[in-house]
């Protein structure tokens, strides 16, 4: 929240100023689903537009499900502007059912937590920054299919995606 402190009566406030108070949200409203691919698509709806030039903090939760353990799980990754730098860590389960701490990865990784099962949701928390350079553009989701499988993976509604501008 970095223009807060430049918000005084009787200043003008300006449209950087109040993307830098409240967080960029993408709030997904309906499930969707993939099968039978490995192949990264963009999400529908978690995805948030990006200023040049800037530095955000970012959150992603995600609620999902697939088949049995090892049989699809979910993989995910970003699509960014041109030369952005994200930088994140995350914590799930993976595909063995271990807990893992991500403890860095960078916006060309791809990370594979493990579903449980039909009916067995799961939740996936990551975070980090992402700095733009001099082209604007979305920061966008990618997921799909860790291993390919005809039960769906299912990324449900009400997961999110936030950013706050810093910088």
């Amino acid at each position: 929240m970095t223009a807060l402190g430049l918000i005084n009566a009787g200043s003008r406030i300006t449209a950087s100023m109040l993307r830098a108070v409240a967080p960029l949200a993408a709030y997904k409203t309906a499930d969707e689903t993939v099968t039978s691919s490995t192949t990264l698509q963009a999400d529908d709806q978690l995805f948030i537009a990006l200023l040049a030039n800037a530095t955000y903090s970012w959150d992603l939760w995600l609620n999902y499900e697939g088949g049995t353990q090892g049989s699809s799980d979910l993989k995910t990754g970003w699509s960014l502007p041109a030369s952005a730098s994200l930088k994140g860590s995350a914590e799930y389960v993976n595909n063995a059912g271990s807990s893992i701490v991500e403890v860095y990865f960078t916006g060309a990784s791809t990370l594979a937590p493990g579903t449980n099962g039909s009916g067995q949701v799961r939740g996936f928390t990551a975070r980090g920054t992402i700095t733009t350079s001099a082209t604007a553009g979305n920061m966008q989701l990618e997921w799909c299919q860790n291993t390919v499988s005809a039960t769906g993976t299912i990324v449900h509604a009400g997961s999110v995606l936030r950013a706050w501008q810093i910088a």
